[in-house]
């Protein structure tokens, strides 16, 4: 449903476009089903608008129609309605050339489907993409995808894709698939926005959840406060310069939980840079739960350049790298770090920079990745790595309360002083096997004597079972079996599960995977 046009939470970001096109009409077409008189089809009320005009749809009766739009035009949700488009159909947007379209779709919901706008006028095209809910894509299409036509040169592209929420369930797809893809290609720029959406993917396969690409165009992108969860996708967010473009690209304030590497240079978060010159900011994510944490890296071999930074992060729980960071060497550029956090991490492969952390990051728990009152990374970033225009965190809050920034997506209002990170702490290690598909051993290890608790959690947040209901434990290393059963022995379903230690210390979790 769509609420007042007005927003009550203003966003972190906002992305100014102005285009010089002539000036249009700005009516109001409302679509209510096949007795409209603006048509007896969606299509055909929207054939019939004028440049300009606002389609708005009062019906919740699924629409069983492909879409295009190929003219400047709004399509969005009567107040009051929810419109769904049906199974297995897509709306496509356009810029024909010689059009320089301002397309807006909003508030609807996607059954199965997906969204493709195609910039394929040399004049400029100006397309958001915001507030939908898309249950599922097809034929392995990116759910939301904004893109150039082939061959080009074509004008300026410029997108907003915001506040929408993307599902692939798993076993949806046949073959890889990302859930928002955005290409440069060969438009004469990009200028793009990527913002409070969240993905829950479980179909990757070698394609991930963001993926921003480009060739030739002048590139400029952020992508900021989204949160992503899931399990077999390649990539989170990932960037792709493999053409003599020049890109600037900005990952801010995401989260990236349950990353699965398949191929590639996969990670949580990845600057890949193969040609052209990339400059980029990754600053203020939190990547937990994955195989890889962030990685910049490229093919100066191939003459390519890239330079940037990589502050105030939080990495924890990889089972491959946490940051891998290799700035170019036969060619300018110079990659900075400062002030991260990675812990339980397979390995590093960078210099630390200033204010680097290795310790707990003590998240809340059960899939909170927020931070608790002791953790290390609260007032620990570094504020100058902060952009000027990032005001707000993942949750909308101010993003720096306190003495100083948090690390990662996450700001703390609490005004309670952080523990030293010398503290002894409790560690809860990654389940072995994960994924399983009968039972799991879980081991972890206590600073001194005394009583634990370690259950499973779903990820509703409810107790599956106790596994060490209290019990009175030595220090040191320790280890409890879960056969993948409840208190009553019932055996659980497949899916995601969340293990959590409690020692009267801040709680420790860690996520596992049941593969029956």
């Amino acid at each position: 449903m769509r609420p007042p046009r007005s927003p009550s939470h203003p966003l972190p970001l906002c992305l100014l476009i102005t285009v010089a096109v002539s000036p249009v009409s700005a009516g109001t077409i409302t679509w209510s089903g096949p007795a409209s008189p603006c048509g007896s089809t969606l299509q055909a009320c929207i054939n019939g608008a004028a440049a300009g005009d606002i389609v708005e749809v009062a019906t919740n009766v699924p629409i069983n129609e492909d879409i295009t739009i190929n003219k400047s035009l709004e399509l969005t949700a009567a107040p009051g309605f929810t419109p769904v488009i049906g199974d297995l159909h897509f709306v496509q947007l356009l810029n024909p050339a010689p059009l320089s379209n301002r397309i807006r779709f909003e508030y609807f919901t996607l059954t199965r489907g997906f969204v493709s706008a195609v910039q394929i006028s040399n004049q400029t095209f100006d397309v958001g993409i915001q507030h939908l809910t898309i249950q599922n894509t097809f034929n392995s299409r990116p759910a939301i995808e904004v893109r150039n036509g082939q061959p080009g040169p074509f004008g300026p592209l410029q997108t907003g894709i915001v506040g929408n929420r993307i599902t692939i369930p798993p076993n949806s797809q046949f073959g890889p698939v990302n859930a928002i893809s955005v290409e440069g290609g060969n438009a004469s720029s990009l200028t793009g926005l990527i913002q409070q959406n969240r993905i829950d993917h479980f179909d990757g396969g070698q394609d991930g959840a963001i993926a921003v690409f480009n060739v030739e165009a002048d590139l400029d992108v952020t992508v900021v406060a989204n949160e992503i969860r899931g399990s077999a996708y390649n990539n989170g967010v990932l960037f792709f310069q493999f053409g003599n473009g020049s890109s600037t690209v900005r990952f801010l304030d995401n989260l990236v939980v349950g990353q699965t590497s398949e191929s590639g240079a996969p990670a949580s978060y990845t600057i890949l840079a193969d040609a052209g010159s990339t400059a980029f900011e990754i600053v203020n994510n939190t990547a937990v739960e994955g195989d890889g944490g962030i990685l910049i890296t490229g093919r100066d071999d191939l003459g390519a350049s890239w330079s940037g930074v990589v502050a105030n992060n939080v990495v924890s729980g990889m089972t491959g790298f946490g940051m891998a960071m290799f700035p170019p060497v036969l060619t300018p550029g110079v990659v900075d770090n400062d002030h991260n956090l990675t812990f339980d991490v397979g390995f590093n492969n960078f210099t630390p920079g200033p204010g680097t952390l290795s310790a707990d990051p003590l998240f809340v728990g059960g899939g909170d990745f927020r931070l608790t009152d002791p953790s290390p990374a609260r007032n620990s970033g570094n504020d100058a790595r902060v952009p000027v225009d990032l005001a707000t965190d993942l949750d909308g809050n101010p993003r720096i309360v306190g003495g100083r920034v948090d690390m990662g997506a996450y700001e703390s209002s609490s005004l309670v002083a952080a523990l030293p990170v010398s503290l002894e702490q409790v560690r809860l290690h990654p389940n072995i096997p994960n994924p399983f598909p009968t039972s799991t051993t879980i081991h972890f290890e206590l600073p001194r004597p005394g009583p634990a608790w370690v259950g499973v959690f779903d990820v509703q947040g409810r107790l599956v079972r106790w596994l060490v209901p209290g019990t009175s434990l030595s220090s040191g290393p320790q280890q409890s079996r879960w056969d993948g059963r409840d208190a009553e022995g019932r055996a659980m379903a497949s899916g995601v599960y969340f293990c959590r230690l409690e020692t009267g210390e801040p709680l420790a979790t860690r996520r596992m995977v049941l593969l029956r």
